[in-house]
């Protein structure tokens, strides 16, 4: 005996596998990582492309790329010839007297 196949099986399979997808697409779109520059977040990238994650690799880089959500602009970091680490310690000494900002960390 044959089993016959029902439309309305069918259609509720179709109907799955479109929520799934959809699902799946809206999981993609939040964990994309340009999602945080749309609230003002940036981006920093070494020429090479790598993503920079601190003052140190930034230091070492010299020139960036910083993307926000409507492009990018090349930075360089510290003065032609200058010491550049002298200035990631001034700056990172500053920054550290402010108290931890743990909201960014949430975005992923």
């Amino acid at each position: 005996a044959a089993v016959r196949i029902q439309p309305d099986m069918l259609t509720r399979r179709l109907q799955e596998a479109q929520q799934r997808l959809a699902q799946g697409w809206r999981l993609a779109e939040n964990l994309h990582p340009d999602r945080p520059l749309k609230f003002g977040y940036a981006r920093v990238s070494a020429s090479d492309g790598t993503v920079v994650t601190s003052t140190v690799a930034a230091a070492k880089a010299r020139l960036l790329t910083l993307h926000f959500a409507d492009g990018t602009i090349d930075a360089r970091t510290g003065a032609d010839g200058g010491d550049t680490d002298a200035i990631s310690r001034s700056k990172a000494a500053t920054r550290n007297k402010k108290p931890a900002d743990h909201r960014q960390e949430q975005l992923f």
